[in-house]
């Protein structure tokens, strides 16, 4: 799996056949944040094509729908187009003058928590594991040419390897990443509703994940009514058209 072979490549504690330490990436809270991120992601994607039955479209209009209702943006909040004879202003002024705020709808935010906390587990308990495989090692006399030496002489000679991962503390979320409760549950949130902006409804967000800024929140609130103009803008063109038609075909 490709995520198994990115998580094994940050903890790998050699660069060019040359032994290193690890601390810097095997501590990296940034580094596995961005790991969960991609396996939510790749989850989210899965997740809603199999709802709309293997249908792209679908499964993007499914995605926004879910998003919109879950961070309660209603669509009297997305902003409006000008009168039919009047040219819409530049996308960029519609979008920054766009409302960006947020009602959460408690249901869908726990559900969404919990799905990203278990495959958020699955992936601290890995991360913890590799660690271990990288620190071990990394400290024992020979590093990684005397262990390979040693697992083709037999098991007697890597014996202590095998005992040592058995020790190997498997971490949860919140000791993997070092927040409490509120911090966990902040980030959880705002990585699902990235993964699935991102792997189902393919609108990246430009924010950084983290429990302390709400600030993709507010960026997929604001996309959400964004897209709802879109389809006013559409409306009105297709209007336009026909009335156009119309007056072309009077003269």
């Amino acid at each position: 799996d490709g995520m198994a072979q990115i998580l094994l490549a940050l903890v790998n504690p050699f660069s060019n056949g040359e032994q290193k330490p690890t601390a810097s990436l095997g501590t990296s809270e940034t580094c596995l944040i961005s790991i969960i991120q991609e396996a939510c992601t790749r989850e989210a994607r899965q997740r809603f094509r199999m709802k709309s039955g293997g249908d792209k479209e679908k499964a993007r209009a499914l995605a926004t729908d879910y998003i919109t209702d879950l961070l309660g943006v209603n669509a009297c909040t997305a902003p409006e187009t000008l009168p039919q004879m009047e040219s819409e202003p530049p996308e960029a002024n519609v979008r920054l003058d766009c409302d960006d705020g947020y009602r959460l709808n408690s249901a869908l935010a726990e559900a969404e928590i919990r799905w990203v906390r278990s495959i958020a587990k699955q992936w601290c308990r890995a991360w913890s594991f590799a660690k271990g495989v990288a620190d071990l090692v990394c400290s024992r006399p020979g590093g990684w040419n005397k262990l390979v030496e040693d697992m083709e002489t037999g098991y007697s000679s890597f014996r202590d390897v095998v005992e040592s991962l058995k020790r190997v503390r498997l971490e949860s979320p919140r000791e993997a990443l070092g927040m409490d409760s509120s911090e966990i549950q902040s980030l959880f949130l705002c990585v699902g509703v990235g993964a699935i902006l991102s792997g189902a409804a393919e609108k990246p967000c430009q924010s950084t994940i983290s429990p302390s800024d709400q600030g993709l929140l507010h960026e997929a609130a604001r996309e959400m009514r964004m897209m709802i103009y879109f389809q006013r803008v559409r409306a009105k063109m297709a209007t336009w058209k026909v009335q156009g038609e119309r007056e072309t075909f009077l003269r």
